[in-house]
């Protein structure tokens, strides 16, 4: 089984591009908000590099109490 080391200053966060398919990611959640849009905006040049739309929704797990939700 393979093991994968997680960074206890992260976040899983859905990323939904224009009501389509789900993406799951790591972001960094002691940042900025700059450095928060900067984390997005790479994540959005990854996924969606031929689109020039932004993502409109992300969600984030904290643990299974907590699930806020963002709108952009």
């Amino acid at each position: 089984m393979d093991t994968y080391p997680i960074d206890v200053n992260t976040m899983l966060v859905a990323v939904y591009y224009n009501r389509g398919k789900l993406n799951w990611f790591r972001v960094h959640i002691d940042v900025t908000l700059s450095d928060l849009k900067e984390q997005l905006d790479q994540i959005n040049g990854r996924i969606n590099h031929k689109d020039i739309r932004r993502m409109n929704n992300f969600q984030g797990w904290y643990n299974d109490r907590q699930r806020p939700s963002y709108q952009l």
